[in-house]
């Protein structure tokens, strides 16, 4: 079936195709200056991390929404913990003593001992040393972790006298983490003990963490312990136990309304309409100024993980795009008084509006948080439109329609991103290179199967054979998929456990992409254009074999 006028339009002409923002022939210098930074940083490799670092910052700053003291500062340098700059300032506690003991009601497996069983009192609990240097281990990872609460004051609820504790089921996540990531052995043995305490705790708190403060339970941090729970399998590459519980954690978000945060701006809950204990589920509000915050932050961890974690499971996801109107994410520095927080309202509809998305999607200012982000909902709203092209027929008006608002948001989202400034810590650099990565595979899902029609139309309708090289969508795959080639070059020089799992998501989708048109390209005599695209097959491939040193999902 020949395609429509308004098809040939978008697929054959590039003057004609009005979703784009910019022109291709501008895109080159854009790579030009990743391929200038990624040699910067190969001929810094033979300098010290804490001298290349430095040099750097002080030429180019920090990256926009990446201020000193977010949380994505740098770690310190300890066998236990990532390689960076200065340690992280987080009031722990000096001294074991001032630990409060966090009581729970957790029940310790029956063991015989002599004829008897061993009573609660008696279960084994870690020494107040190693609980320190586990929390010191968390705080040094926690923006891997994505752990978005105020860490202050959450290390604040663990010190003596405090009018909050913090619950078991955040306490017994965070040491579970910190197990999974240090090289201690007398911590490590705890790891199996945290476990199953987290589980048993998120298992068993599920009325009190519905009811909210009808129990006196802080809900959010509830949230917080799933969401860690659930990426604890997905650093054991335990990917569909991962899903099951990110997903719990999204559906329970979803329960408490936390998808549905329409302001930044703190206003004190409205009165109940029927008095407490009526009711199982609370609707959940925010108790501060700061619990705002942190809650429309760890919705979009709880969002991003289930998005992410379901397109790499191959499952679908616990909310689409369309039913989130959360705003975006800021900084927890950006809710400190004397700052002036914005009061826009702008969610996921904004970002596809033809009168909003010009400043929705201008990412030049955003944060790192809010750049993933976006760049999330980017990347599964060009999936989403891909599985729905019907190949081989007609696609209707308003796949049209949907295709030209994914796709200029896409392109002005690209075209706005901060650079991805190399020397800084590692976990920013390591957040820039997925969020670039994100929305370069965003554009390759958006046009690739566009790129195969082209490809098909040009072997149908013209003598040459090399038509489709020129084509649109093909063009635009092919400058996409050299774009997170080069972002992925960046990966071969730094710590691979500071990379999120979900970075696999972008790579497999470019290539796929990659290995099929390889052949096609050596076929037709194009060597030069098949050596290039090999070239970056190996770079991904290479970056793939270094992950799997951290995740083993990347070996299989």
């Amino acid at each position: 079936m020949r395609p429509s006028p308004n098809v040939k339009s978008v697929l054959l002409s590039a003057q004609s195709a009005n979703t784009r923002t910019r022109d291709i022939e501008q895109e080159p210098n854009y790579f030009r200056e990743l391929e200038e930074q990624i040699r910067g940083f190969e001929q810094r490799s033979s300098q010290s991390p804490f001298q290349a670092m430095d040099r750097t910052i002080s030429r180019h700053g920090l990256s926009p929404g990446l201020p000193c003291g977010s949380s994505c500062s740098p770690a310190s340098y300890d066998p236990s913990t990532p390689s960076g700059g200065s340690p992280v300032k987080i009031g722990l506690p000096l001294q074991n003593s001032w630990l409060q003991p966090v009581s729970s009601q957790f029940p310790p497996k029956p063991q015989l001992n002599h004829g008897s069983i061993r009573t609660n009192s008696e279960r084994p609990e870690p020494s107040a040393e190693v609980v320190r240097r586990l929390l010191d281990v968390f705080v040094q990872r926690h923006v891997q972790c994505c752990f978005e609460l105020d860490l202050n004051r959450v290390m604040g609820s663990l010190q003596h006298g405090t009018t909050k504790p913090i619950i078991p089921a955040l306490y017994n996540a965070m040491l579970l983490i910190a197990c999974h990531f240090t090289c201690d052995p007398d911590s490590k043995v705890w790891e199996g003990v945290f476990l199953e305490r987290t589980k048993w705790e998120i298992e068993n708190k599920v009325i009190e963490a519905h009811g909210g403060r009808m129990h006196n339970y802080n809900s959010l941090h509830h949230l917080a312990a799933m969401s860690l729970f659930g990426l604890y399998y997905y650093f054991k590459g335990r990917l569909l136990e991962g899903h099951v519980h990110t997903s719990q954690a999204t559906r329970f978000a979803m329960t408490l309304g936390i998808h549905r945060l329409h302001s930044r701006i703190f206003r004190e809950a409205p009165t109940p309409n029927m008095p407490s204990g009526q009711t199982l589920v609370e609707r959940w509000y925010p108790a501060d100024q700061c619990e705002l915050a942190e809650a429309i932050n760890v919705w979009w961890i709880c969002c991003g993980l289930d998005m992410a974690g379901s397109a790499l499971n191959g499952l679908p996801a616990s909310i689409s795009p369309e039913e989130i109107t959360t705003v975006w994410p800021r900084l927890l520095s950006e809710y400190e008084p004397g700052q002036i927080t914005p009061n826009d309202e702008y969610s996921v509809e904004s970002l596809f509006s033809p009168q909003l998305y010009p400043i929705v999607t201008d990412a030049s200012q955003d944060n790192i948080k809010c750049l993933l982000a976006k760049a999330c909902i980017l990347m599964i709203s060009s999936a989403k439109l891909a599985t729905e092209y019907p190949f081989g027929s007609q696609a209707p008006n308003e796949w049209w329609v949907r295709f030209e608002q994914v796709d200029r948001s896409v392109n002005r989202f690209m075209e706005t991103m901060p650079p991805v400034y190399l020397g800084q810590s590692n976990e920013e650099l390591a957040y820039l290179i997925t969020a670039h990565s994100g929305i370069y595979c965003a554009q390759v899902q958006l046009h690739s199967t566009l790129a195969e029609y082209e490809i098909a139309q040009a072997a149908q309708n013209s003598c040459q054979d090399n038509d489709f090289l020129g084509g649109v969508s093909y063009t635009r795959c092919t400058e996409a998929c050299r774009a997170a080639a080069l972002a992925a070059a960046l990966v071969l020089h730094i710590d691979m456990s500071n990379m999120l799992l979900f970075i696999s998501v972008a790579w497999m989708s470019v290539s796929e992409v990659l290995i099929r048109d390889i052949p096609r390209l050596w076929r037709r005599g194009k060597v030069v254009q098949a050596r290039e695209k090999e070239h970056q097959l190996a770079i991904i491939e290479k970056c793939m074999e270094r992950a799997a040193e951290t995740y083993p999902p990347f070996s299989k």
